[in-house]
């Protein structure tokens, strides 16, 4: 079941950030976007996400998208799931 929940968290965040670039492109006010998505995979340690932004300011990318589940686990303190394995973050 958790998988499914994941999924369809992903297309609602997806459809949520398509839908507010969408309404900026027809009000003419749509910004330039240079993104990249980050999965939890490409992180471990406070560390690591330094040396990604750092590398994506140098690319000059302007949005940063980074994934914070994965298999009902956070990478962010909550009350609900548990730290996900791996991570050196503190909670």
């Amino acid at each position: 079941m958790s998988f499914y929940r994941a999924l369809v968290s992903g297309l609602v965040s997806l459809s949520l950030l398509c839908s507010a670039w969408c309404a900026a492109e027809q009000a003419g006010t749509a910004p330039e976007v240079r993104a990249t998505y980050v999965t939890r995979w490409d992180y471990k340690t406070p560390e690591d996400v330094k040396q990604i932004i750092k590398n994506c300011r140098d690319y000059h990318l302007n949005v940063l998208i980074f994934q914070v589940r994965g298999n009902a686990t956070a990478f962010y303190p909550s009350k609900l799931e548990p730290w996900a394995q791996g991570s050196s973050f503190e909670g």
